[in-house]
């Protein structure tokens, strides 16, 4: 061991001895082992970062979409959803009546698929009386009966759910004169689709088939909600 000697103004000594190199290494490392072993307070270990940072949005497959049993998201929904296809979108007839002027009757279009899908636009209507005379129904964005909506809704329809059109016409002509024969059924696609379903023209609350006297109109598919008593 080496040493330092020290004096004082009254030239005293004092001599201090050093540890050697070896001791130095040996008091250097023990010290080291303690630190690592004991931690700073209140210290943290680091932890792996997450794959998934809040705030960033999710990636949703198609297929996701298909197999979810409610509407989620519906814009992410409106994105990747398909269009419906008409052999899933078998039209039936609610319900249908009479108020004041105007007589209806209110067409569901249910998803009888097992995939989420999507539906916009017009259905086609064209009503045909007991002799065969056909008419086909005018595109309208709303009538007495509703949809109560501003412009032309997307509509997503998980499996089960429906969305409805309203077909409208008047018992009483314009002119005050005799109406022609009634429509006794309904030829109906749904929007963009090629094939035709017949449906009955009868309305419960009329008494009396779908009238003719002033034309067929009908609206554009909506969710039922949007329908007058839907």
């Amino acid at each position: 061991m080496t040493g330092i000697t020290l004096r004082s103004s009254d030239g005293l000594g004092l001599t201090m001895r050093q540890p050697g190199k070896a001791l130095q290494c040996v008091i250097a490392l023990v010290g080291m082992v303690v630190a690592a072993s004991c931690g700073a307070p209140g210290s943290t270990v680091p932890q792996a970062e997450s794959s998934s940072h809040p705030g960033t949005a999710s990636t949703v497959s198609p297929s996701t979409v298909s197999s979810m049993s409610g509407i989620t998201n519906p814009r992410m929904t409106a994105a990747l959803a398909k269009p419906c296809s008409a052999s899933s979108l078998d039209p039936s007839v609610l319900r249908g009546g009479a108020e004041g002027p105007t007589a209806g009757l209110d067409l569901a279009f249910t998803n009888h698929s097992t995939s989420v899908c999507k539906v916009t636009g017009w259905p086609t209507v064209v009503g045909v009386t007991e002799s065969g005379t056909m008419s086909q129904a005018h595109n309208v964005g709303t009538s007495q009966f509703g949809p109560n909506v501003s412009g032309v809704p997307v509509v997503v329809l998980a499996p089960g759910e429906r969305a409805d059109a309203v077909v409208t016409g008047s018992p009483m002509s314009g002119t005050g004169g005799s109406c022609g024969p009634p429509y006794w059924y309904l030829r109906v696609a749904p929007p963009g689709g090629d094939g035709t379903i017949e449906v009955s023209g009868w309305l419960n609350g009329l008494g009396a088939y779908f009238p003719s006297c002033t034309g067929l109109h009908v609206s554009m598919v909506v969710p039922s909600a949007n329908i007058y008593h839907g």
